[in-house]
């Protein structure tokens, strides 16, 4: 009589566990959030912005209308929204199933001023082919060169050092290739003045404002001397204020793996010997030879010494 009672008990509580997990297994399942972005100075829709669900993976963009639809996971915290132009923002997943997001513009990098040719021009406003960077990325670099600080830094601009040599370890710098067939390099411009002696190879980094370069068309009132582009370079002004120090140091040694054996007087004195042997005729090479080895001096059959 006991058996049949044990078993009516485990089966109720095999009931009631199914009834208590079901409706947790049910609200745990994913879903699908749906939403608009706007611009924050017009209220028009924003096509192409990036939604994504903060720290995974799974993101969508907006369409024409501004709509996005994005499935969300039980454990998903926050969706982000980022479009060029526009500052970046973060918002919480809550229980809503619909989202309305006003992106404001940024500001900061718009209103970014950058040296061109005939002045300076917000970055906005910029329509011509122009790249830019801060004296605080090349400051940054331990480089003495400042050619070598360039590199990987801007956009269609390719800086190779080809010599390590002390004192010619500048380097090679094309903007979008070679475009002539003589000289190939950039005109360089430091603080209005073009072709200034000396170029750039050794400005201070930490004495640079900024570095513009100009491509195409936005070169053009340089004329031909910008057939290969042209850097700006915009050093920095004294500000009011209280004097700032600031000191770096940067130590390097360099030492060749193999040293050449030199000739010395004497061989070097052979060598050039030879070289005036072997510009004669090859029926002439012994008997200078030998006239070398005992007099010092050979004349040659038509009188030639």
């Amino acid at each position: 009589m006991k058996k049949p009672f044990t078993k009516m008990k485990h089966f109720c509580f095999i009931i009631f566990m199914i009834f208590w997990v079901l409706p947790e297994s049910s609200f745990a399942q994913s879903r699908v959030v749906t939403g608009a972005v706007l611009s924050g100075d017009d209220f028009l829709p924003l096509p192409g912005v990036t939604v994504m669900v903060r720290g995974t993976t799974r993101g969508t963009v907006t369409d024409m209308d501004g709509t996005f639809s994005i499935p969300i996971n039980p454990g998903d915290e926050a969706l982000t929204f980022s479009f060029v132009g526009f500052a970046p923002q973060e918002i919480p997943i809550t229980n809503a199933n619909s989202y309305d997001i006003t992106l404001q513009p940024d500001m900061q990098s718009l209103s970014e001023v950058i040296v061109v040719g005939y002045g300076e021009q917000k970055k906005e406003t910029i329509t011509g082919s122009v790249v830019t960077v801060k004296g605080a990325e090349l400051a940054r670099s331990p480089a003495l060169n400042l050619t070598n600080s360039i590199a990987g830094r801007m956009a269609g601009v390719v800086a190779v050092n080809r010599s390590g040599e002390p004192g010619y370890d500048g380097a090679g710098i094309r903007i979008r290739g070679s475009n002539t067939l003589g000289n190939n390099d950039a005109l360089i411009v430091i603080d209005g003045r073009p072709a200034r002696t000396g170029g750039i190879d050794r400005l201070n980094p930490n004495d640079i404002e900024s570095i513009s370069v100009l491509k195409d068309a936005s070169a053009a009132i340089y004329g031909a001397r910008a057939a290969n582009g042209v850097i700006l370079v915009t050093t920095k002004r004294g500000k009011t204020g209280k004097p700032q120090l600031s000191y770096q140091f940067n130590q390097g040694f360099a030492q060749p793996t193999v040293i050449p054996r030199l000739a010395n007087a004497a061989q070097y004195g052979g060598m050039l010997n030879d070289l005036n042997v072997y510009e004669l005729p090859v029926n002439e090479w012994q008997a200078a030879n030998d006239a070398f080895r005992n007099t010092g001096v050979y004349t040659r059959p038509n009188g030639q010494i």
